[in-house]
């Protein structure tokens, strides 16, 4: 990150002493230049807040009075795509996780973790890689992150067209597959990863760095 250049942060939570809090250590970070431009109590007010000062990354709690997190995030990134959305929340289930990385977020943090967790989101996504706290990446994807798994070419190539949400035929016509070739390939790389569907998938990806935030279509 360029110590030089100011990050632009809003910051969403309808507990003002938490928002607090976290203001006083993200600004007290000498390896990072952040500015905390606004804050926010709710999504209605976010969204207000986003259009007046198009921050470079919004810090989102999920439940909010008014208009809730996802929503929030949904919004952000249709009309503000450069904007950086991080999800920032005590809610570890996983059906919450999914919905938030389909709103667009790139980053989900769990609150009850180091604060040191949310300074890791906010610059791994600044390079355009997604981030997820350990627990939410072991959720979604059921095996350990660090197990290193070979993938052909072909595969890498498929990887990165299912996390733009290409159809088995719009993926087929890249590599020049039939599309009941590309589903066996899914089933393979499904069972590779260990994952269920395209959004496990993704997160895999996300996590192994085999794409980035920017090719990403969720």
């Amino acid at each position: 990150m360029n110590p030089c250049h100011v990050t632009t942060v809003i910051m969403a939570d309808d507990h003002a002493i938490y928002r607090n809090d976290l203001k006083i250590f993200l600004e007290n970070q000498q390896d990072v230049n952040l500015q905390i431009v606004a804050e926010a109590a709710n999504g209605v007010e976010l969204l207000k807040k986003v259009e007046l000062y198009n921050p470079d990354i919004v810090i989102t709690d999920i439940g909010m009075p008014e208009m809730d997190g996802i929503e929030s995030c949904k919004s952000i990134k249709k009309n503000y795509p450069l904007t950086v959305v991080i999800a920032l929340t005590f809610h570890e289930e996983r059906e919450f996780v999914l919905q938030m990385i389909y709103a667009g977020a790139s980053a989900y943090v769990i609150k009850n973790n180091h604060p040191e967790d949310i300074l890791r989101a906010i610059e791994t996504v600044l390079k355009g890689i997604a981030y997820y706290s350990s627990t939410i990446g072991d959720k979604i994807v059921n095996n350990n992150k660090n197990k290193q798994i070979n993938f052909s070419a072909t595969e890498i190539k498929i990887i990165k067209l299912i996390c733009t949400q290409s159809t088995n035929k719009e993926i087929a016509e890249a590599p020049q597959l039939h599309v009941r070739t590309i589903e066996d390939y899914r089933e393979k790389i499904r069972g590779k990863m260990q994952v269920k569907n395209a959004v496990g998938i993704y997160m895999y990806a996300a996590l192994h760095r085999i794409v980035k935030l920017t090719d990403v279509k969720f």
